[in-house]
């Protein structure tokens, strides 16, 4: 019964969100690292994006940026090849 009781409390405890702050399943708590420099990339990299391309820039490649900047928060658009050329 002990061992069922731990079991059943661990596992309640591991079963949060990533990358959401502990016990906050919903990630409701904007105030994480992550999402910081995930926001900071969008904004930053759509702002390069635009003054590059005029015209050019759509939907497609606004949304390919959100895309790179929430898997890598590093994300430069100057640098992605799909783009690199484009005009």
């Amino acid at each position: 019964m002990k061992r069922m009781l731990i079991n059943i409390i661990l596992s309640f405890l591991l079963v949060g969100c990533y990358p959401c702050r502990f016990l906050d399943w919903n990630c409701n708590n904007h105030d994480t690292v992550w999402h910081r420099n995930s926001n900071r990339c969008m904004e930053t990299q759509t702002n390069i994006a635009k003054k590059k391309l005029n015209d050019k820039f759509n939907r497609n490649i606004h949304i390919r940026i959100i895309n790179q900047c929430i898997d890598d928060s590093d994300y430069k658009f100057e640098q992605d090849l799909k783009y690199l050329n484009y005009q």
